[in-house]
């Protein structure tokens, strides 16, 4: 007969070979049009469509956390389709500066959403997949840049931006590529 330790070793075994406990990032990300009301009116011809917006909203201060959001986000994980995904060892000071931005906003606007970091065990073949995935996309969007680099030549700001965009993509098909690495060890 086995004996309950040997169980639970056996049980060790199977699940750290199969599943590993990630930071994934949950949220619903507060809108700026959070508390608005649109009216529409139709005129023979026309449609008009009348928002207006939430009493305490700072819409500029919402877009920009968000912007922000998602340019660290991007440093930092993976979006997966449960969510967005810490990458190993990333730096999540940047992240949490942020976070802490857009949840004092919404606690502003005295509603109850909330962007946290929870942590989960997922399947290492998902997470594999969803990489893969990804390194997929972001390499038709490097190929469609260097396309743009090429037929823009002559317009030298054109140019600056796409090269920069293209630095970013490098760097995060690096980082992803990195993470499958670690999650095959």
């Amino acid at each position: 007969m086995i004996s309950k330790k040997e169980i639970d070793n056996l049980v060790k075994n199977i699940i750290s070979k199969n599943v590993i406990k990630k930071q994934v990032l949950v949220f619903d990300l507060p809108s700026e049009y959070l508390g608005s009301k649109t009216k529409t009116q139709i005129k023979k011809d026309t449609i008009q469509e009348i928002r207006t917006l939430g009493s305490n909203l700072d819409v500029s201060a919402i877009r920009t956390a968000r912007k922000k959001f998602y340019s660290v986000l991007h440093k930092v994980g993976y979006k997966t389709l449960l969510g967005w995904v810490i990458r190993e060892g990333a730096d999540l000071n940047e992240l949490h500066k942020v976070i802490s931005e857009l949840n004092t906003l919404v606690a502003n606007n005295h509603t109850t959403r909330k962007l946290q970091i929870v942590e989960v065990w997922l399947p290492t073949d998902f997470l594999i997949q969803e990489i893969q995935k990804d390194i997929e996309k972001l390499g038709m969007d490097y190929r469609a840049v260097r396309q743009k680099i090429k037929e823009a030549k002559n317009k030298v700001t054109l140019v600056k931006k796409l090269q920069y965009q293209l630095s970013s993509l490098e760097e995060e098909i690096t980082n992803l590529e990195n993470e499958m690495r670690f999650l095959k060890q």
